[in-house]
C-alpha cells in the first residue's frame, strides 16, 4: 500500500524534491482538504506477516524470555548481596568506633595504639614518652604490621612536624628545660619508630 500524503510530502521534502516553503504550502492545503473532507485521511496499512516469519518470532520468544528471566535473576542476586547484612562483627565493631570503615588492621595492637594516639592528639612529652613504651612493648611482628597501617605516614608526618616546631621553639628560647625534654621525647618516638626528621 502506498504511504499517506502526509508521510509522503514529508518523504519528498526530505529527499529534495520539494523546497521548504512548496513542502509547507502543500502540506497546508492538504491538511485543509482533510479537514473538510475532500480529501479521506488514509493510515497506513502494515503488509500481513507470513507465515514463516511468525512461526520465526514464536521461536524467539523462549530464547528472549529466558534471556530476560536471567537477567532479572542477576538483577535481583546483586541487590541482595548488596543489601542483605554481612559480617555482623565488623559492622559491629565498626559502629562502636564510630569509623567510617573497619579493617583487620585496626585489630592489631600496634595499629590501635597509632589509631589512639592520633586521635588524642597529644604531644605532650609525658604522652609521647607513653607511646614510646607502649610501642617498645609490643612484638617485633606487631611493629612491623603497624608500620604497614595507613595511619603510620600520617603519624610519621605529624612526628616531623612537632619536631620542626619543637627545634624553632628551643631555637627562640635557649635553654628552657620543657622545650628540650619535649624535643628529646619527639626525636627518641622517631628514633624508635625509624622515622627520619630531616624529611
Amino acid at each position: 500500500m502506498s504511504a499517506s500524503p502526509v508521510r509522503e510530502l514529508a518523504r519528498r521534502h526530505a529527499a529534495g524534491e520539494l523546497s521548504l516553503e512548496e513542502y509547507r504550502a502543500r502540506r497546508h492545503e492538504l491538511i485543509d482538504d482533510i479537514v473538510s473532507g475532500k480529501t479521506p485521511l488514509i493510515y497506513d496499512q502494515h503488509k500481513p506477516v507470513s507465515r514463516s516469519a511468525a512461526m520465526h518470532t514464536k521461536s524467539l520468544r523462549p530464547a528472549v524470555i529466558g534471556g530476560a528471566a536471567l537477567v532479572l535473576v542477576l538483577i535481583v542476586g546483586s541487590a541482595l548481596w548488596l543489601l542483605l547484612p554481612r559480617h555482623q562483627a565488623s559492622r559491629a565493631a565498626e559502629s562502636a568506633a564510630g569509623h567510617s570503615r573497619a579493617t583487620v588492621q585496626d585489630a592489631s595492637p600496634g595499629s590501635l595504639l597509632i589509631q589512639t594516639f592520633l586521635h588524642n592528639n597529644d604531644w605532650s612529652a609525658r604522652n609521647v614518652r607513653n607511646f614510646v613504651d607502649q610501642w617498645n612493648s609490643l612484638p617485633q611482628v606487631e611493629r612491623e604490621n603497624a608500620r604497614k597501617d595507613y595511619r603510620f605516614p600520617r603519624l610519621a608526618s605529624e612526628l616531623r612536624q612537632q619536631i620542626v616546631s619543637q627545634r624553632a621553639m628551643a631555637g627562640l628560647t635557649p635553654g628552657s628545660g620543657d622545650t628540650e625534654a619535649q624535643l628529646a621525647s619527639l626525636q627518641v618516638m622517631a628514633s624508635t619508630l625509624g622515622v627520619k626528621p630531616e624529611e
